[in-house]
């Protein structure tokens, strides 16, 4: 079975991820203009934590067989904050005339 992605989606306040155990996690951000890479995890020069800013697109994939990370958002979240890039027509065309090699994450 292929490995599961996250794919770019934002909400409307900041989520701050936190890494568990397991295979380091690739986390993407893209804020309609450029695309930053983090790794989280065991000996990643980002750590642990993460905070992706509100209204940042964020994608996500393990570089291994698994990464257990949580996803904390405060004051809360609510399934109606959160959009996906596939919906946003002019950022969707930005990032694959930009950065194709990020499709597969729409």
């Amino acid at each position: 079975m292929e490995k599961q992605i996250s794919r770019f989606h934002k909400i409307v306040h900041d989520e701050i991820w936190n890494f568990y155990e397991g295979d380091a996690l690739k986390l993407i951000t893209f804020d309609g203009q450029e695309i930053k890479q983090i790794l989280l995890g065991i000996k990643q020069k980002a750590g642990y934590t993460l905070v992706v800013p509100a209204a940042c697109y964020m994608a996500a994939e393990t570089t291994g067989e698994y990464s257990l990370v949580s996803c904390t958002v405060a004051p809360g979240f609510e399934f109606e904050d959160m959009s996906y890039l596939l919906d946003d027509t002019a950022n969707k065309e930005k990032l694959l005339a930009n950065f194709p090699e990020y499709k597969k994450f729409i």
